[in-house]
């Protein structure tokens, strides 16, 4: 037969999930605004990574300390701009 585990019980996991929840994480590294080796600055605070691809069609990724960025893949066209379509930055 299953015993009933007392209120008490879940009522200090409910009070200790809350806490820990609101506790603030570790403070960022001091470089932590430093952009990534090899990233292209973009815009403001903004910078294109190189990630993966071959020498013919690299690929990028937004990144930024500061501010929200798209997490998706993006590609060098021909003219220097970014693009998230690697046809038109690499053809078929």
């Amino acid at each position: 037969m299953l015993r009933r585990t007392p209120t008490r019980i879940w009522v200090a996991l409910w009070i200790a999930a809350a806490v820990a929840a609101c506790t603030p994480g570790a403070e960022p590294a001091a470089d932590a605004g430093a952009a990534p080796d090899g990233a292209i600055a973009t815009g403001d605070e903004t910078y294109m990574v190189p990630v993966a691809g071959d020498d013919a069609c690299p690929m990028y990724r937004a990144w930024s300390a500061t501010k929200m960025v798209a997490q998706v893949i993006y590609y060098r066209r021909g003219d220097g701009e970014f693009t998230m379509s690697r046809e038109e930055a690499c053809g078929p």
